[in-house]
């Protein structure tokens, strides 16, 4: 708009679509790391094996297990969601338990579907209870305690479980995405998408806000609170505003900086401890306690309030001097 822009630190460096950002960014980072040398160990093979070592995902997988009993469920209406339910619950044992043990995880697998249907051959270990008392067993998950019956469910349940069990060696090594889906629902609770933080100067805040939400709990709001060294300063004269954000462990000259020629010597005006870091300056508070004695309260808010009647926000340094020159 004919104005020179700002120095600012600028998040607009994307133009496609927020999937294909994902596998940008995943390339961009290979690549980069590849040409400093800090992967010289590990080969590009190497990488491409472990990706599709991981292919399979944890909650995925269950997911996708679930979501074909579901679809079976239309074909054979004595599969009841008690029945999913247990079949799920038994998929996801034997997913949990059984980690980087392909063997293991063959033979849980394969003894589910049989056992529903009161078939206890591939049964082993003290989880089925029938191995341990034959004469008194029923299934406790299953509707009235009996097994399943019908052949032709049998045979489509053992269809599906099949394409589980080939797959073992990659269940038995999959990672889960859990912590990520965590991750991601903690920032977008910092920083939702409606809101476009990702475009402005304080989405590294928001970002790391989430970040020590993760590592720390909630509590870390009260530690940032305690260790802040973020001040925020702001002044006005006539109608010309000025607002900034320093480090007041260190020295600042944000209003010289931000002063012009029309405005020289200022006399800073301020409510409470000027007089500690400033020399020149009318400290309101006394003001008001000499010229109007009695006060409920001399808190800058309630005088406001009161000689005003404006009613503002706290703790925002730009609305505060406003409030101030009114």
């Amino acid at each position: 708009m004919g104005k020179e822009t700002r120095c600012h630190s600028c998040h607009k460096n994307w133009l496609g679509s927020l999937k294909a950002m994902g596998t940008d960014i995943a390339v961009e980072a290979i690549k980069e790391t590849e040409q400093k040398g800090e992967i010289a160990s590990i080969t590009m093979d190497r990488l491409q094996t472990k990706i599709k070592n991981d292919k399979v995902k944890n909650n995925h997988t269950k997911k996708g297990f679930t979501n074909k009993l579901y679809k079976l469920k239309e074909d054979y209406k004595q599969l009841l969601t008690k029945v999913i339910n247990y079949l799920q619950k038994c998929f996801s044992y034997a997913i949990s338990q059984n980690r980087d043990s392909v063997s293991s995880m063959q033979k849980n697998l394969k003894s589910i579907i049989p056992h529903a249907f009161g078939d206890h051959t591939h049964c082993y270990g003290s989880w089925c209870q029938y191995l341990v008392d034959p004469a008194n067993y029923k299934h406790s998950s299953l509707p009235y305690g009996k097994e399943l019956c019908s052949d032709d469910l049998r045979a489509s349940s053992d269809k599906i479980m099949k394409t589980y069990i080939d797959s073992s060696n990659d269940l038995a090594r999959m990672g889960s995405t859990q912590g990520n889906e965590n991750m991601n629902m903690v920032i977008a609770s910092k920083a939702p998408k409606a809101k476009h933080y990702s475009g402005s100067d304080s989405f590294n805040v928001h970002i790391a806000a989430a970040v020590a939400q993760k590592d720390i709990g909630h509590t870390y709001v009260c530690q940032v609170g305690s260790d802040a060294e973020i001040t925020q300063l702001s002044a006005v004269t006539g109608e010309r505003q000025f607002e900034g954000y320093i480090l007041p462990k260190q020295q600042s000259s944000c209003f010289q900086d931000n002063s012009s020629d029309d405005v020289k010597n200022p006399i800073l005006v301020g409510h409470n401890r000027f007089m500690e870091v400033v020399s020149g300056f009318v400290n309101t508070l006394p003001l008001f306690k000499s010229v109007y004695p009695g006060e409920d309260s001399y808190a800058q808010q309630s005088l406001v309030g009161e000689f005003v009647g404006q009613v503002y926000s706290l703790h925002n340094a730009s609305v505060d001097v406003l409030a101030l020159q009114n």
